[in-house]
């Protein structure tokens, strides 16, 4: 015990001290033999000041400015400290509010002996304790010192063994410490956990910290292990709530992904290990189509579940378990190092309950190629979202593509447009359903994407016996002209959810696709209007009689003959507008102007209905005279201004009778008086 006192207590001053001794000769012959004396026969108090302890255990740091009382027996010795400083570097200090050593009985070879600190200061410290090679052995933290700031309070315990025959493996330590205002650089790439309130503990059997802290500014719960040895993996559970805000200063903020979404992430530490288990619960976010057709509000159960591992340098989303009401998606995809997507098979994947389509995901070079399989496959969500954005050339969208390296990305300012650069489509499936039960048959898509334009498109399929074409190629100037032909127009149009009284019809579109906008112009032969509520109120309006003087039938209301549609329309951020629209047939004729809002639900078209058509119309096409008497081209010399406002599901159709009895060019003058006349420029 003396020797140890000896090489271990440096320094100090011994402010007072009292010693007795009473050894009878078996006393005296036992410690001739360095045996201890018996306990009473030695008694020894004194006071040390400013003591240094140095080499408790090889590698930890002294202890310095000791205060605190000694007291010794003949088998005994114990030092109880008031105050001391623990610096295990520059920098990082601790200091000593009170501690024991005490050696209980020096007749055991080697003696035994405890050390109990109580400590309070520098995180930074504690972590160099624990990285001393004997207590490292057991346990360490999986971070560097240096990437720790903050604040420990707790306690630290050491049963060793003292003298020559002191063995390093029946030194045994414990600590029980908690930290405030902790930080922790780099936990996740560059992010940093911060603000940190957390418990540890660290003994033989591992490390074991819990708390809670922010990570990306949002509120985290960690509860982290690392078992024995050095070379214990670490493993880290944090549960935490991702918002809006976290998302965007993480950068994995995504368009159309709002609200919060509770996270579970069990990972090993340092996370660059990557075998990473991570479930997402989106019962509280909502998804405006993230992805073409993926629509949930908030409160609807949604959740995700999938494995990041390593393969080779690129990372794999393995075992992707998706669900959300109807739509599913499990499967596998791969990403490059930096975060692009490189392949991926999702199967099952659906949108809605009919569903049943897989794909498969592969890059070459600088083009993804994405190979869509399905048995039948419901288009209704994705053609929603197509119209109501107005996405007539919309990149296919994914979030895997969103880059899972852990890059800084605090200064993101924008949500992720996730997008894959060059991409080709190849779709096929013998059954797609769209709105009103309307059903394409054999349908074959192939697109050709570069540079965030379409480049060729092919697509083909069959309403009942009627074929189906789209193509786009270029025009003379280069850019993309979407062209549409069907003897299907009916069913084309309530397959889009368009229009749904339209009955036959042979359609031809073209479709010019400039930069998040579409002009083109529409021709439409021979078809029936069917059951149109507003056609029978023009009709009742302009006064047409359904019986001639014979009393047969001029015209069925409910079923109207068509013989052509003409239009020109633009199409931009889900907004129709129409220009120069001319309905007409044997009996009835119409011109229509305006707009359908798509995304908000809304409409403002005007126009003049013109009866007994044919006839009505013969002087319209005659310049001037023809704007005097009839109105302008395709109107007639009676006619009757509407004009169809409010929701599109739901319009109301506004008629001035008198407009009738008004021909040509006072009927002009009289739809801007009675507001059935779109003015120049107002929508």
């Amino acid at each position: 015990m003396r020797v140890w006192f000896v090489e271990h207590v440096t320094s100090g001053i011994l402010k007072h001290a009292r010693l007795s001794g009473d050894f009878d000769a078996a006393a005296i012959t036992a410690m001739r033999y360095e045996r201890p004396p018996p306990d009473d026969s030695v008694q020894a108090d004194g006071e040390i000041i400013d003591g240094v302890v140095e080499n408790v255990i090889p590698g930890l740091a002294p202890i310095t400015a000791i205060n605190g009382v000694l007291h010794v027996t003949g088998r005994t010795a114990s030092f109880k400290a008031r105050s001391g400083t623990f610096e295990t570097a520059s920098g990082r200090r601790l200091s000593l509010s009170e501690g024991q050593f005490a050696i209980a009985d020096n007749a055991i070879k080697p003696p035994p002996a405890t050390l109990d600190i109580r400590l309070n200061g520098d995180v930074e410290a504690v972590a160099d304790i624990l990285n001393v090679p004997t207590i490292k052995e057991y346990a360490s933290l999986p971070v560097e010192a240096s990437n720790l700031k903050g604040r420990l309070d707790g306690k630290f315990h050491l049963d060793f063994e003292v003298g020559d025959l002191a063995r390093d493996e029946n030194t045994k330590f414990s600590v029980d410490a908690t930290t405030t205002d902790l930080s922790v650089e780099h936990l996740i790439g560059k992010e940093k956990l911060e603000s940190a309130a957390l418990h540890v503990v660290a003994n033989p059997n591992g490390l074991r910290v819990d708390g809670s802290g922010k990570i990306y500014g949002a509120p985290i719960m960690l509860d982290l292990q690392r078992a024995f040895g050095d070379k214990g993996v670490a493993q880290a559970q944090v549960n935490f709530t991702f918002d809006d805000a976290s998302r965007q200063r993480a950068g994995f903020a995504i368009e159309g992904l709002t609200g919060s979404i509770a996270a579970s992430v069990k990972t090993p530490l340092p996370i660059e290990e990557l075998n990473t288990d991570i479930e997402l619960d989106f019962t509280r976010a909502a998804f405006e189509n993230p992805i073409p057709g993926l629509v949930k509000t908030v409160g609807t159960p949604g959740k995700a579940s999938f494995k990041l591992v390593r393969r080779g340098e690129n990372i794999l989303i393995d075992q992707i378990n998706f669900e959300s009401g109807a739509s599913v998606a499990q499967g596998v995809i791969e990403l490059s190092k930096e975060g692009v997507l490189q392949s991926g098979k999702l199967s099952p994947l659906r949108l809605s309950q009919g569903d049943d389509m897989k794909i498969d995901i592969l890059k070459n070079g600088d083009v993804t190629k994405f190979t869509i399989r399905g048995a039948n496959v419901d288009a209704r969500p994705m053609l929603g979202t197509i119209i109501r954005a107005g996405a007539l050339h919309q990149r296919p969208t994914n979030p895997p593509n969103a880059k899972t390296n852990t890059s800084d990305k605090k200064n993101t300012s924008h949500k992720a447009s996730v997008s894959f650069g060059d991409f080709d489509v190849d779709f096929k499936s013998p059954i797609v359903t769209g709105h009103n039960k309307q059903i394409l048959s054999n349908v074959e898509l192939k697109l050709e994407s570069r540079g965030g334009a379409p480049r060729s498109l092919a697509f083909g399929g069959s309403f009942g016996q009627e074929k189906i074409a789209a193509t786009i190629s270029r025009n003379q100037n280069n850019l993309p002209q979407l062209e549409i032909a069907t003897h299907e127009a009916g069913s084309l149009l309530s397959f889009l959810d368009l229009y749904r009284k339209m009955e036959s019809g042979e359609i031809s579109a073209t479709i010019q696709i400039g930069q998040d906008r579409a002009d083109g112009s529409l021709k439409i032969h021979d078809f029936y209007v069917k059951g149109e509520p507003m056609m029978r109120q023009l009709m009742a309006q302009g006064g047409s009689s359904r019986i001639d003087e014979r009393g047969n039938a001029r015209f069925d209301p409910e079923s109207v003959e068509v013989g052509q549609l003409l239009a020109d329309f633009s199409w931009n951020a889900g907004r129709l507008s129409i220009q120069e629209g001319v309905l007409s047939g044997p009996a009835i004729g119409l011109t229509f102007d305006g707009f359908f809002d798509m995304a908000h639900d809304r409409l403002d078209i005007a126009g003049a209905y013109v009866p007994a058509y044919a006839l009505n119309s013969l002087l319209s096409n005659i310049p001037v005279l023809g704007v005097l008497i009839s109105g302008g081209q395709h109107e007639g010399i009676f006619a009757l201004n509407y004009r169809l406002t409010g929701a599109i599901s739901s319009p109301v159709i506004t008629v001035n009778p008198l407009s009738a009895l008004a021909p040509g060019l006072m009927r002009k003058i009289l739809g801007v008086i009675d507001g059935t006349a779109h003015m120049p420029g107002v929508q």
